[in-house]
């Protein structure tokens, strides 16, 4: 009889590396300095397996959700009140992880649903601590961050050219409606109509809502009127190409009851200023209609809605070059408009849902569509132009927003992207009411004390009505314990680090996680003449020993120890005495994956022996 240790690292202290090569803890060799001589017609099997497994397994693909916006009471949800956001998902995709490499999916999960969908969120940090637990670190940009970012020259495309698409992603309709606007030269910010009907639109940087500025002179463009405004990312409907549509899904165009009137039939603004020269300037924003919804599809059904100012602005006092300049001023979720007195650096408000004194004298709140907004600008005579001349976009090397891509909150496809969507625009912060008005009564998310969004975060485990969390269809697997939390809802209120700042907000797990290790562990000899069949494979295998799903202390994870109450036994099938002089082992899983979960040392023990009836 023979036995035969076998240990993946020769320092017995080594507890905590990871390993490489022959000396990873999922497959290493061993070499003898003598070779040791198997008698004939022997079988082999494992006496014992010592590991150390930290690692998390998921069969299925898991979720939780991530809120960003307004603390809601459970005597409101998000459903019944004005909530201009939705949760989030934040996937966890099906597989095992070591601890290190479960937090940095976790970290990239995260940031991907987070960043691209508020682009004033610039830092999303996941740290695992195994005393302790999980940190999360979420940081958005205050004021002035980004200041002095005017959108490249070149950025300044047609609304209606070649990267213009119908929703379905083909060109469009050969109309006089949809004629090309891409008459337009640009240089120094100064945009100028090369023909008549103009429209250009920048896709660079999103305008910071944390105090960010949108200033134009529209004093060479009063041959003609201008329209000036501000339009969320526009979806782009051909994969792996830099289109776009017009529209948002569902958007019913422009000459509709109470909608913007001519010149422009084919474009969408979330926020417009426009002046006709004979017509007072007349301001817009777009709104879902009441009880919005689209025939046999979940897309938002709205129009643009008039908008009254605080203060006329008269077509005489345009045309006599009274007013030079036009500024949008973000403040969170309340959009600002002001227009400038020529020859003065002084402003006359126009709208501000601060100073307002009806709820149809205020914008819309800015909301999960509305995170980045573009601006857009339209000129009607050829030679006319307007200039570009402050603009607070965000530019920071951690900003991944981009206008083309289609934003997906985390979900897994674009039609449940677009529930999410139809969740946010058709909330009653963004609708009509029953005689077709503006009016909400709500009270819009402003600036923090360091001048950041005054949002707080949520994060969310498992279904709530207050949240209304769930997608039909999703797998949601309670991750409240793997993540170190004793509840499902975990409200920035409750739970924020006393190291956070307004925009750097920390949160912490409440108590040591609870790793979920990964299914059995199965020991390969691949140098040993036996043979075993894998079902799961449907092939011969190496396989020696299916370790349990628990370990002889009831343990899945940690430091484990193996040693079956009844070995057994796989012959050899060696006739003659048989040469081992090094000797090669692996721990997999069923599929004979490597089990990459496992760290530190691995010392399993082999067991040889004669076969009984060779004495017979």
């Amino acid at each position: 009889m023979s036995l035969i240790v076998t240990s993946s690292s020769k320092d017995p202290k080594n507890i905590t590396s990871q390993g490489v090569g022959i000396q990873s803890p999922f497959s290493y060799q061993n070499t003898f300095r003598s070779p040791l001589h198997i008698k004939p017609n022997s079988e082999v099997a494992v006496q014992s397996v010592r590991c150390n497994r930290q690692g998390y397994h998921f069969s299925n693909d898991a979720y939780f959700c991530i809120y960003f916006g307004k603390e809601l009471p459970e005597s409101e949800s998000i459903k019944a009140d004005h909530v201009t956001n939705q949760p989030l998902y934040v996937k966890v995709e099906a597989g095992s992880y070591t601890s290190e490499g479960f937090s940095d999916a976790l970290q990239d999960s995260l940031s991907n649903t987070l960043k691209k969908a508020y682009p004033n969120i610039t830092g999303v940090d996941v740290d695992l601590n195994e005393d302790a637990g999980f940190t999360f670190t979420l940081t958005q940009l205050g004021d002035g961050a980004g200041f002095g970012n005017l959108p490249g020259d070149d950025k300044w495309i047609p609304v209606i050219g070649d990267l213009t698409r119908d929703a379905d992603g083909n060109a469009l309709p050969n109309d006089p409606n949809f004629a090309d606007s891409g008459a337009v030269s640009v240089s120094s910010q100064v945009i100028t109509a090369s023909a008549s009907d103009a429209h250009a639109i920048n896709t660079q940087y999103p305008l910071s809502l944390c105090s960010g500025e949108f200033v134009t002179d529209f004093t060479n463009a009063s041959n003609g009127g201008w329209e000036i405004g501000l339009t969320r990312n526009l979806y782009n409907p051909k994969a792996e190409t830099s289109t776009y549509t017009l529209n948002p899904k569902g958007y019913v165009g422009l000459n509709n009851d109470g909608g913007m009137p001519s010149p422009v039939y084919s474009s969408f603004y979330d926020y417009v200023a426009v002046w006709t020269p004979g017509d007072d300037l007349i301001v817009y924003h777009y709104v879902a209609q009441e009880n919005a919804f689209d025939e046999g599809n979940e897309n938002v059904v709205g129009s643009m809605k008039e908008v009254q100012t605080a203060v006329t602005v008269t077509n005489a006092s345009l045309a006599a070059g009274y007013y030079d300049r036009l500024k949008f001023e973000m403040k969170n979720e309340n959009v600002i408009l002001e227009i400038g007195i020529n020859g003065s650096a002084t402003y006359t408000e126009l709208i501000n849902a601060d100073t307002s004194t009806a709820a149809n004298r205020a914008f819309k709140p800015t909301g999960l569509t509305t995170q980045a907004l573009y601006p857009k600008i339209f000129i009607k005579n050829m030679n006319d132009s307007v200039e570009v001349t402050d603009y607070n976009g965000i530019n920071t090397a951690d900003n991944v927003f981009d206008f083309y891509s289609p934003k997906l909150f985390g979900t897994s496809d674009a039609s449940d992207a677009a529930t999410v969507t139809f969740n946010c625009d058709t909330n009653d912060a963004f609708s009509l009411d029953g005689d077709g008005e503006f009016e909400p009564v709500y009270t819009r998310q402003v600036l923090n004390g360091s001048d950041g969004q005054a949002n707080k975060y949520v994060i969310l485990f498992s279904q709530d009505s207050t949240y209304n969390t769930i997608l039909n269809g999703y797998l949601h697997r309670n991750l409240s314990k793997p993540l170190g939390f004793k509840t499902n809802v975990i409200t920035q209120t409750d739970r924020q680090d006393a190291a956070s700042t307004p925009n750097n907000v920390i949160i912490k797990s409440q108590e040591l996680p609870s790793e979920l290790g990964s299914d059995s562990l199965f020991i390969r000899v691949n140098n040993l003449p036996f043979n075993s069949l894998n079902g799961a494979t449907e092939s011969i295998s190496q396989i020696l020993y299916a370790c349990p799903r628990f370990d002889n202390n009831g343990n899945s994870v940690g430091g484990l120890y193996y040693e079956p109450a009844e070995r057994t036994y796989l012959s050899l099938n060696n006739p003659s005495e048989y040469i081992l002089s090094d000797i090669n082992v692996e721990i997999t899983d069923i599929n004979e994956r490597l089990a990459n979960d496992l760290i530190g040392n691995t010392i399993v023990t082999l067991h040889i022996r004669q076969h009984a009836d060779h004495h017979k």
